[in-house]
């Protein structure tokens, strides 16, 4: 109990040598016991859960049926039955392909998925606009990188930021040129493209689909733009 499937093998074959001379042996695993563990929090459907032996903190989350829509990706809680605590961020995973920290579970252990805390739109002249999960501290560059970076033709000297003032109770916007830009409070981010100065263009924002610069030329009208 304890020993990896390795250890088995080197021990049992230092008996076997000390007893028998020109034997080998070999050894396999023909049957696995499943682990009992808890996931509770933000999922689908928390409970206690028989899961697979080789299950990592990711595969283990499907038993639940998946984080919820509140649920973070970023602030994931495995705790050991001795109390000791390991977070998992599931960004590092889903955009950088790291799995160091993706776990492998133990019998007894709880998977504690909390609810997120903030979520940031960007749109405009990054690679792959979105909503994204920020965390305490992380600023303007670190949610550009989760966008996969700028496009080509990315003004990152014009980055309008949409932000919450809880001082005057609403929403102001502000155009930033720092990406040490703080993200607290921060609702969403447009990141406008570099105007031609061959074409007459007409900055559109607000409440659309598609905010930013078009090229008057192609619409008729108001409407049609």
């Amino acid at each position: 109990v304890g020993l990896s499937f390795q250890e088995v093998k080197d021990t049992l074959s230092q008996l076997i040598e000390k007893s028998y001379v020109g034997v080998n042996i070999d050894v396999s695993i023909q049957n696995l016991s499943a682990k009992k563990i808890t996931i509770v929090g933000a999922v689908q459907t928390p409970g206690t859960y028989l899961v697979n032996p080789f299950s990592s903190i990711t595969s283990a989350l499907a038993y639940s049926g998946g984080i919820s829509e509140i649920g973070s990706l970023r602030d994931i809680k495995l705790i050991r039955n001795n109390q000791e605590i390991f977070s998992f961020d599931l960004y590092d995973l889903l955009i950088r392909g790291d799995r160091s920290k993706d776990l492998t579970i133990e019998a007894g252990d709880t998977l504690l998925i909390n609810a997120a805390s903030q979520f940031v739109e960007i749109n405009g002249a990054v690679k792959r606009p979105g909503i994204y999960e920020i965390l305490e501290g992380e600023t303007l560059e670190g949610i550009v990188d989760f966008a996969l970076g700028f496009t080509q033709t990315a003004n990152i000297s014009n980055i309008s930021v949409s932000f919450l003032d809880l001082k005057k109770a609403a929403i102001v916007k502000k155009n930033v040129k720092n990406l040490d830009q703080s993200l607290k409070n921060t609702l969403s981010i447009n990141v406008f493209n570099y105007v031609s100065e061959d074409t007459a263009n007409v900055q559109v924002i607000g409440a659309l689909e598609q905010p930013g610069f078009y090229d008057i030329e192609k619409y008729k009208n108001l409407k049609d733009l």
